[in-house]
């Protein structure tokens, strides 16, 4: 699957690392909504 290789560095998923993943985004997004208000 050409999908795999948007993960970095390793060949599976796991949901460890899914959630870091998310997690990891999810506050750079946060981040930035602070930032404007």
């Amino acid at each position: 699957d050409k999908a795999t290789q948007t993960i970095p560095s390793r060949h599976r998923l796991t949901p460890e690392d899914a959630v870091m993943f998310l997690e990891a985004n999810f506050e750079v997004d946060i981040q930035s909504e602070s930032e404007d208000e």
